[in-house]
């Protein structure tokens, strides 16, 4: 068994003074000339472009009131009343939410289905107390 070096040996070593290291590395700096391009400058915290441009915040977006109050409304009822309230103010929840580009839109629709069942369910009343209240049995005085 000889002992001089073979690459590719497991556990064997270059002998001492070449650039090679175990794994085939070389010692940095020794790499042939015009194979790796020399790192450049880097620009200094005064260029322009070194740091990102920050840009002003934009405020936060803001949940509509009247959507959440339509909401609010639409599932308390009061009496039909809050129905009521809840179909306008979602409505007009919902045009101020396209113009001022506000959260809520969701919020709003909920409210307006709510009051229009809540109201649905007024009119209904209405009528069936109407007819209801109109009907005679016969012997009546």
């Amino acid at each position: 068994m000889s002992a001089s070096y073979q690459f590719g040996q497991p556990g064997a070593y270059p002998p001492p003074g070449t650039d090679q290291q175990p794994g085939g590395f070389r010692q940095p700096g020794t790499y042939p000339p015009g194979s790796y391009p020399a790192p450049g400058p880097y620009p200094s915290p005064q260029d322009p472009g070194y740091w990102p441009q920050q840009g002003g915040y934009a405020a936060p977006q803001t949940t509509s009131g009247l959507a959440i109050a339509s909401l609010v409304l639409g599932l308390m009822w009061l009496f039909w009343l809050g129905s009521v309230l809840a179909l306008v103010f979602g409505l007009i929840s919902l045009s101020q939410i396209k113009r001022t580009n506000q959260k809520g839109r969701g919020l709003a629709i909920a409210g307006i289905v709510l009051g229009g069942l809540g109201v649905l369910f007024l009119v209904l009343a209405i009528i069936v107390a109407a007819v209801g209240g109109h009907t005679t049995s016969p012997g009546a005085f």
